[in-house]
């Protein structure tokens, strides 16, 4: 069987779920390879789309260096759009992947974070091979938001993203595309949603390499980040830490406010960009954009608790790689994470997304950090995201289409 994955980056949190699946494929000896549009290529396995002018037009426009028609249109329709949103994607690209040869190849096409890659209207129109299309946000049945926090708070550009889903349910609406969601709440936001409702979905939770993340002795941890035992560690990981969907000036503040009762605290960070804070500089260890998984759970293991504060999240990975390390998670009531954690077993909820709330169960969390077992953590996570385990479920589903 050959799997062709279509991911837009060879980078982030979406594309590491979809080459942990990859990986778990192979190891499972099915034929995979991973069609990107930017980023690196990591090995033999990993295709970079490259765009070969079909056109006249477009010989031309390629040899001037100009961009396409397609590209300045959309350019042109969010140009400009200020608003308190993440991120806005057009369903169409210049982009013509339907054509490219490892379509032909595949026996089945996997599509994950296709956003400002695939065109609606020429993709699905041509492709007539079995699609599955794992989600990784809300942005495959909204309009141009990935989130719905970003609709609700930007009612002026609501219509252009409805006019969108209802352009991209008429491009689907011959398909007949098989919808996988990681998390229970997003199958069934796409469950009802005005572009997938009628589409058959299933749950197959990501998995991960256990023999990659995997707990380490916690002095030895602390050693090699140079941290005191005695401190209590809570780690915040994130891509971008001003992102307000993952919550980083919530934390800051709900941290500010935990020193005040206990001093001997650490909040360790990994991502692009510094927490600066002034209340908080004796107590903060940046240590930047990491990109070894090795190194990640050494630092896993080296903190008591992860801090994982988002609005909206699908199944963050930090949370499993957290787990699968032996520790718990604080963090919000939605989204995925209602799926995995178990107030008092594998975490802690903070019932609202407010720094009072959260600076509670910090709090609650210090005073009974002792009650967690790390070994009961680690066991529970791997019965559920055992990298064999979404491979055979990916597997077992792709035998069902023809």
């Amino acid at each position: 069987m050959n799997i062709v994955h279509i991911t837009t980056y060879s980078r982030g949190g979406a594309f590491r779920s979809a080459q942990r699946l990859h990986e778990g494929l192979i190891k499972q000896g099915i034929n995979s390879k991973i069609l990107f549009l930017e980023g690196r290529i990591l090995d033999q396995n990993y295709i970079k789309f490259h765009q070969v002018p079909k056109t006249p037009p477009e010989r031309i426009l390629k040899k001037l260096k100009l961009p396409n028609p397609i590209a300045i249109s959309n350019h042109k329709k969010i140009k400009g759009l200020i608003g308190d949103f993440e991120k806005l994607s057009l369903p169409n690209t210049p982009y013509r992947v339907e054509d490219h040869p490892l379509l032909k190849w595949a026996d089945v096409i996997n599509l994950h974070w296709v956003s400002d890659f695939i065109d609606y209207s020429r993709f699905f129109k041509k492709i007539k091979k079995p699609i599955v299309w794992t989600l990784h946000d809300m942005n495959p049945f909204m309009g141009v938001f990935h989130y719905q926090n970003d609709f609700d708070n930007n009612e002026v550009y609501q219509s252009l993203d409805m006019s969108m889903r209802d352009y991209k349910r008429q491009c689907l609406k011959n398909s007949k595309i098989k919808i996988v969601a990681p998390s229970k709440w997003l199958k069934k936001e796409s469950t009802h949603s005005l572009v997938f409702k009628g589409f058959q979905h299933y749950h197959i939770p990501y998995g991960i390499n256990t023999e990659v993340f995997q707990r380490h002795e916690k002095s030895f941890s602390r050693k090699v980040l140079a941290i005191a035992k005695t401190k209590t560690v809570f780690l915040f990981v994130v891509d971008f830490l001003i992102s307000k969907r993952k919550g980083g000036s919530l934390i800051v503040e709900a941290m500010e406010r935990v020193i005040q009762n206990f001093e001997n605290v650490i909040i360790m960070t990994v991502g692009n960009g510094n927490i600066e804070s002034e209340v908080l500089k004796d107590h903060i260890v940046n240590l930047g954009s990491i990109n070894d998984d090795r190194l990640m759970s050494i630092i896993y293991s080296a903190s008591d608790a992860l801090l994982l504060p988002s609005a909206e999240d699908n199944l963050p990975n930090v949370m499993i790689e957290s787990l699968v390390c032996g520790t718990p998670v604080i963090t919000n009531f939605t989204g995925g994470m209602k799926d995995v954690i178990i107030s008092g077993i594998n975490g802690l909820f903070a019932r609202h997304h407010e720094a009072t709330e959260f600076e509670e169960v910090i709090s609650n969390f210090i005073k009974t950090q002792a009650t967690f077992n790390n070994h009961e953590i680690i066991e529970n996570a791997i019965q559920k995201f055992e990298l064999n385990i979404q491979a055979l479920n990916y597997i077992k589903l792709y035998n069902t289409l023809s």
